[in-house]
């Protein structure tokens, strides 16, 4: 069994929909919680060794430095996370409090934190907290499933930016897609292969990108298209197909959704 400690408010509307999954979907796990990092360490910080500790931080400068380093050194070889909301997104630029292995946005929580559970049940050591940036990055968006030696299939990246572009379809390798990258689609490509996933960055808005765009669905049209855009809106209809436009600010997340999205619709097809 796994057991999850909880280090502040947890009567917060705002961590509701996440304590609850907690609770309901995660019924073998046993839930301990703390109003603040002293009330851990006063109750049961030093007796007892958690598999994950889980602050929830609703604004910044909501705990001590001093305080955040003892927990960080208490929970070494086991699990921290630190699960701020939106009022502590810019922390990571401003302030330095937990390293940037313990910090995970709200809105991914319910699935890092699941990630968490099954590279335990795996067997897979957990990230320390002293991780730099690349073992992060690795560490966080490679799948450890069995399924992660299965390729998803072939991708393309159509984007102006080529650094953006090749940067987006490493990711897709590292999660099991065949990626490959391109500058803007103008004329018919001499290589015959479909994709089966085709990845459009609408930004710069422009007459070239958007002609690449509508090219690229005449071109490709059995692939799953998608968007990419700084200002994303949920749904476009262009050339007869159903466009989701997510943002390319945040790409992990964009991928996720894609890995989500492409794959409720192979689980439809065969039904």
């Amino acid at each position: 069994m796994f057991s999850v400690a909880l280090i502040g408010n947890t009567a917060s509307a705002e961590f509701a929909p996440l304590l609850s999954w907690l609770q309901d979907k995660q019924p073998s796990i046993a839930l301990a919680t703390s109003a603040d990092i002293l009330a851990w360490e006063s109750v049961s910080g030093a007796q007892q060794e958690y598999t994950l500790t889980l602050v929830l931080q609703s604004f910044s400068d909501q705990f001590a430095p001093q305080e955040a380093d003892r927990l960080i050194g208490a929970t070494f070889f086991s699990g921290l996370m630190c699960c701020f909301g939106l009022w502590c997104e810019g922390d990571g630029r401003t302030r330095s409090i937990w390293p940037e292995s313990v910090r995970v946005p709200l809105r991914d929580a319910k699935q890092v934190i699941q990630e968490e559970f099954d590279r335990l049940q795996s067997g897979h050591c957990l990230l320390p907290p002293t991780a730099a940036r690349d073992e992060i990055f690795l560490y966080r968006h490679t799948d450890n499933s069995d399924s992660s030696t299965h390729g998803k299939g072939d991708a393309l990246v159509i984007s102006t930016d080529r650094v953006y572009r090749t940067t987006f379809a490493r990711l897709l390798n590292s999660v099991g897609w065949n990626a490959t990258s391109a500058a803007l689609t103008l004329h018919e490509p001499r290589e015959a292969r479909q994709p089966h996933l085709l990845v459009h960055d609408l930004d710069p808005q422009s007459d070239a990108v958007n002609r690449s765009l509508h090219a690229s669905l005449r071109y490709f049209p059995e692939a799953s298209p998608f968007g990419l855009a700084s200002m994303p809106q949920p749904l476009e209809t262009i050339e007869g197909h159903h466009v989701p436009i997510l943002a390319k600010l945040d790409p992990l997340r964009a991928i996720r959704q894609i890995d989500s999205i492409t794959t409720a619709a192979a689980v439809q097809q065969r039904l």
